[in-house]
């Protein structure tokens, strides 16, 4: 988004570097994604309680045992 707004601010507006400008919109961009990361780890955490809650049998498939390893690692990411 940093990229785009900076080119297009020189191809279409033809602005010159404007750094507090950029300095601005990367700052709106870094807490939307923090933002966007907090939802998700949220998220993660919530997938893995419901997963690891469920009791140990047969019937789980290999694939949700391997998700609970996958939420852990990604949480703590």
């Amino acid at each position: 988004a940093v990229k785009n707004h900076i080119i297009v601010g020189a191809l279409r507006e033809h602005d010159n570097f404007d750094e507090s400008s950029y300095r601005t919109v990367a700052r709106d961009e870094l807490l939307l994604l923090a933002a966007q990361n907090e939802e998700d780890a949220a998220r993660v955490a919530q997938e893995r309680r419901e997963l690891a809650s469920r009791r140990w049998s047969q019937g789980f498939t290999e694939d949700e045992r391997l998700d609970i390893g996958r939420l852990g690692r990604r949480r703590r990411a």
